[in-house]
């Protein structure tokens, strides 16, 4: 099946301004792109962490933000199949991903990078989602260092 690409860029897959759409999806885009945390970084990303535990400055579930949880299969594999479209591979270097782990799809977008053109996009976005994460820890913490002002 033909897909139209200006569908499956970064920009298009995931939109920072969409509030109903979970960051798992810049996560797993991240993969692979140069300065861009690894899967294990992001899971223990203290600003995450912050967000993510049960708290008063919860904002969302580790499932919907790191890509070590079991949960992220699914999620890996989109951005397989994304990555395999943009890039146009043939098929027969299509990876077979029914009988693929998280290990061996997390392997594979190490190994596959998006392109080149999406890398500051994906960046920029991973920055601007955790200086959102920040300002949200700051005002809902009820610490007294995060809510100085």
């Amino acid at each position: 099946k033909d897909h139209d690409l200006a569908d499956l860029t970064a920009s298009a897959w995931y939109n920072e301004k969409n509030e109903g759409q979970k960051p798992i999806a810049l996560m797993v885009m991240g993969i692979g792109v140069p300065g861009f945390p690894s899967p294990e970084q992001i899971e223990n990303n203290e600003d995450i962490l912050r967000v993510t535990n049960r708290s008063k400055s919860h904002k969302c579930n580790k499932q919907d933000i790191v890509p070590t949880v079991p949960n992220a299969k699914s999620h890996l594999k989109k951005e397989t199949i994304r990555r395999v479209l943009v890039k146009k591979l043939p098929k027969k270097d299509h990876p077979k991903l029914n009988h693929w782990d998280r290990k061996q799809l997390t392997s594979w977008l190490k190994s596959n990078p998006p392109p080149n053109l999406e890398h500051g996009y994906i960046n920029q976005s991973f920055n601007a989602l955790i200086a959102v994460l920040k300002a949200h820890y700051e005002v809902t913490s009820g610490s007294k260092e995060a809510n100085m002002w």
